[in-house]
């Protein structure tokens, strides 16, 4: 396994999104493309097929999508409960290119709890999830596990 990555669209993902809200977000990208940038209507259904993330937190995970701007929901369907998703490309490519600052040359980077760049690149991520209201995934890998009391 190699332990050097370049900062592209895929590795700002993965910094930023977590892997549900990643693999959502290529779907309905994907979608949106093919259909011509316009609006694309998805079922939970079929999103939960095309991503092995549960229909019931398919909702959620959208939400989280919709708090950061990445995409907007349209409108729900009445017929079989789909809605519809427009893509924000502006706001995708904004943050991407905010990533990107960190390390303009594109150099190799060792991924490792003592590298500055990538120590940045997550603080940045995590503030940028805080902004948009959305809870943190250091936050949510810390609390995995964790029973709740009621």
């Amino acid at each position: 396994m190699n332990n050097t990555n370049t900062i592209n669209w895929d590795t700002t993902l993965n910094m930023l999104l977590s892997p549900a809200e990643a693999a959502l977000l290529a779907v309905v990208w994907e979608r949106y493309v093919l259909n011509d940038n316009k609006p694309v209507q998805l079922t939970n259904r079929t999103i939960e097929m095309l991503t092995n993330v549960p229909a019931s937190r398919v909702y959620t995970t959208m939400g989280a999508l919709e708090n950061m701007k990445f995409i907007e929901v349209s409108e729900k369907r009445s017929n079989n409960n789909s809605w519809l998703y427009t893509v924000n490309y502006n706001e995708v490519n904004k943050v991407i290119e905010s990533i990107k600052s960190f390390n303009p040359s594109n150099e190799l980077i060792m991924y490792s709890k003592d590298n500055i760049i990538t120590s940045d690149i997550i603080e940045y991520c995590e503030s940028y999830r805080k902004h948009c209201k959305t809870i943190c995934l250091r936050e949510t890998r810390k609390n995995k596990g964790i029973r709740k009391n009621k």
